[in-house]
């Protein structure tokens, strides 16, 4: 409980301090208020889901420029950037695709040096080529300090990377405070709707907890409703024996008034349905949008949910798997896929 009143404590704090400077800083690049909109009536017969399109971020169509930004922001602005060559990572996935284009976008020197397990390398051989940077490829799974699990060795080689090179700085989207504050706008822009319930997938749990607390400091009556994949990890979702005992994902199961679980099969089929309704959102979508549409069922209050990437980014993944999940091959779906592909926008 201790730790808890920290951390609420030190991101309000923060919040109060740079909030201004922050916003000024985000907003001024072009990224954030992606329009709130309510589901499309063919799939929200009640009428109360509202999505967040975070597949509409300009440039970057997804909601991890809003963790980029935060976590940059404030090691710029408490000075510990100074004198840094690179910056060193742990993922393959949108994180790892947009902090590239953040850094151009800001006039950035800085490199970059990811750490990524060789099975993710090994199943998406594109993956090198998509990657602007150097890459340690980490040849198996070990030892990790924040789930205390045998999983996320790339975080503690990142880490110790840092550690040892005076001019490197490790960016840490997994525990670091950043990510939760770079996050707190998305709260504050969701907060026009003064009561709701926010509904929303778990994969580092920063835009979790900072979706909430944004709304929290603004004033904004908020329940939270958590999902993860039931049955193995969904790309960017963790089930519950991977989550283990990192500091964000407690937080999250003490303020969450209920956590579900969704099976692949709901996520996909929902991906698809927000497909054929105009909206080009990826697996984590049709998690989060199927959460929405069980929680409706039992509230009559406004429920908010996220759109948190596009179709960019899955392709080779969907390719190998939808087959598995939906008994379906990739290709009944491939000419839609095509027409939403890197376009992020309202059709």
């Amino acid at each position: 409980m201790k730790w808890v009143n920290i951390f609420v404590s030190q991101l309000e704090e923060l919040w109060k301090k740079y909030k201004r400077g922050f916003e000024n800083f985000f907003y001024g690049l072009g990224y954030g208020n992606t329009p709130l909109q309510k589901l499309p009536p063919e799939l929200n017969p009640y009428g109360n889901i509202y999505i967040k399109r975070e597949d509409l971020e300009p440039e970057v169509e997804n909601i991890k420029i809003r963790a980029i930004a935060g976590i940059y922001y404030l090691h710029d602005v408490r000075g510990e950037l100074k004198g840094k060559t690179t910056v060193t990572v742990t993922s393959s996935g949108n994180f790892a695709k947009t902090l590239p284009k953040f850094l151009k976008k800001v006039g950035s020197n800085l490199k970059i040096r990811y750490f990524i397990l060789k099975d993710l390398i090994d199943a998406n051989p594109k993956l090198l080529e998509e990657l602007e940077g150097d890459v340690v490829v980490v040849p198996e799974s070990g030892y990790c300090p924040l789930s205390k699990r045998a999983k996320g060795r790339p975080i503690t080689n990142a880490k110790l990377e840092a550690e040892i090179h005076e001019d490197f700085i490790y960016f840490d989207q997994h525990d670091g405070i950043g990510n939760p504050f770079g996050n707190l706008t998305l709260g504050e822009e969701t907060s026009e709707l003064g009561e709701a319930v926010i509904v929303q997938g778990l994969g580092t749990c920063g835009s979790t907890l900072g979706h909430y607390y944004g709304r929290v400091f603004s004033g904004a009556e908020t329940k939270l409703v958590a999902l993860l994949p039931e049955d193995g990890r969904q790309v960017g979702l963790r089930n519950r024996s991977e989550q283990g005992e990192s500091e964000n994902f407690r937080e999250v199961t003490r303020i969450a008034d209920k956590i579900i679980e969704i099976s692949n099969k709901e996520a996909y089929e929902t991906m698809i349905k927000l497909w054929e309704n105009g909206i080009p959102g990826g697996i984590s979508s049709g998690t989060n949008v199927a959460g929405a549409l069980k929680i409706t069922e039992k509230t009559e209050e406004d429920i908010i949910t996220l759109v948190p990437d596009s179709l960019v980014n899955y392709e080779y993944f969907l390719q190998r798997k939808m087959k598995e999940v939906l008994g379906k091959d990739f290709e009944e779906y491939s000419e839609i896929f095509k027409k939403y592909k890197n376009r992020g926008k309202i059709i």
